[in-house]
């Protein structure tokens, strides 16, 4: 019984991968770009990330399922993929280094751990009304904002 639900449990995922396989497929067509292994394991990757990755942490994930796969592959993927606003790029404050995500084209904003940089997202916009009230205030017109908060993190504090 336990070896038929591990089956099950394990064909689930492999139709779930395929599935988002073939979404990333779409939107790599869509967007006027070939579909290549690299294009679509990186978008799985920040895909299922919990919080914004680094090109060498995507590369390390990316390693594991491509074995011949290169940094500057990653790279090169990376900046197509964000000239086509696939994924979205940002730095943290005193970090010279870019981290990646899908986009999923909402609104969002991030709690960031100086210590670990761990990045938490924050659902709803907590400055969205204020943004609106300084922008007619000013008559200027908003392409659109980030609020990046820095801070400790809870498993920082305690250590």
């Amino acid at each position: 019984m336990i070896g038929k639900r591990l089956l099950t449990e394990t064909e689930e995922v492999v139709r779930r991968d395929m599935m988002d396989a073939e979404r990333y497929r779409r939107l790599l067509t869509q967007t006027g770009l070939k579909n290549t292994k690299a294009r679509i394991l990186v978008l799985h990757i920040l895909d299922h990330a919990s919080s914004p990755m680094a090109a060498d942490e995507i590369f390390l994930c990316l390693k594991k399922i491509e074995p011949s796969a290169n940094l500057s592959t990653v790279y090169r993927t990376l900046e197509t993929l964000l000239k086509k606003e696939i994924v979205l790029k940002t730095t943290l404050m005193d970090d010279s280094k870019s981290r990646y995500e899908f986009n999923r084209r909402e609104h969002k904003h991030h709690l960031v751990c100086i210590c670990c940089n761990h990045v938490i997202p924050v659902m709803g916009c907590p400055i969205d009304e204020y943004a609106k009230s300084l922008c007619s205030r000013e008559g200027f017109e908003p392409a659109g904002h980030r609020l990046e908060i820095y801070g400790v993190c809870g498993r920082c504090k305690k250590e």
